[in-house]
């Protein structure tokens, strides 16, 4: 049986079309609990951490935080082209493309890269 991936979102800001597409994924009409995608507010219970925005070093202190304290393994995401910056600051398991990404994209991307990491079967 597959298991969910719960992911948290880090917004740093920016026009935040990238979160509002990451919000509407979850919304019936993509519907990303269909495909065992669960958004958490809490990254205690997050397996996924996804980060979206412009990413400075104050934030980078702070996504650091909010990863430490995530299960392990967890996963850091990037989504959208300003937060490729994060890449600057740590290495990441994945980037989705987009300005902004639309949601079947963030959908798709998230399982690929959860297979390939070996979490769900």
């Amino acid at each position: 049986m597959p298991r969910s991936i719960w992911i948290t979102i880090f917004n740093c800001g920016g026009c935040n079309g990238c979160y509002s597409e990451l919000l509407q994924s979850e919304c019936s009409v993509y519907g990303a609990e269909n495909f065992g995608i669960k958004y958490v507010i809490n990254p205690v219970k997050a397996d996924v951490l996804v980060v979206t925005g412009t990413v400075t070093q104050n934030n980078f202190l702070n996504i650091r935080k909010v990863a430490s304290g995530m299960r392990k393994p967890a996963a850091v995401f990037s989504v959208g082209e300003c937060a490729l910056s994060l890449n600057d600051y740590m290495n990441t398991s994945g980037h989705i493309e987009g300005c902004p990404p639309n949601p079947e994209e963030i959908i798709k991307a998230v399982i690929s890269m959860e297979n390939s990491r070996g979490e769900l079967k």
